[in-house]
């Protein structure tokens, strides 16, 4: 189950990694403006950029994962996808957010560590299971002894 998991994650994160490359190998290419640049402390950089698709002039947020310095009014190239025009990057930037992808990469970091914890738990059952056919079924027996209740603080 944890490899269908894991093997689905990893699909999961190639495939937004390989939709930024198909946009920027069959998008429509425009020029474009930059119009504000965010470089927060932390989290997702990004700039705004504004271009021309279907007449119409959009503004459109692109996630940077570059570390080129931007300024508002710089033109770049805007890539975007025709039937939709707001999906949109830049030659340099891939419009990926790293936080988004921060965080796929350790969900499957923690979907590998339950594969490895659930393979450790299948090869103990197996030596419990060998062990019981083995020499058999055993029968015990349990005593529980209740402690008595501690003692009121004063």
């Amino acid at each position: 189950m944890w490899c269908l998991v894991s093997a689905g994650g990893l699909v999961a994160v190639l495939g937004v990694l390989h939709s930024a490359d198909t946009l920027l190998a069959t998008g429509t290419r425009v020029p474009g403006t930059v119009v504000s640049v965010a470089t927060p402390p932390k989290g997702t950089r990004w700039i705004d950029v504004s271009f021309r698709a279907d007449g119409r002039v959009l503004t459109e947020r692109v996630d940077r994962s570059s570390m080129a310095a931007y300024t508002p009014g710089e033109r770049v190239t805007v890539v975007f996808d025709p039937a939709d025009p707001a999906r949109a990057r830049t030659t340099t930037e891939d419009g990926l957010s790293e936080n988004g992808l921060g965080f796929a990469w350790i969900g499957l970091g923690v979907v590998l560590l339950g594969f490895v914890v659930a393979a450790a738990g299948a090869v103990g059952w197996s030596r419990r299971s060998r062990a019981v056919r083995r020499t058999g079924w055993q029968e015990g027996t349990a005593t529980v002894v209740l402690a008595p209740p501690p003692p009121a603080a004063p």
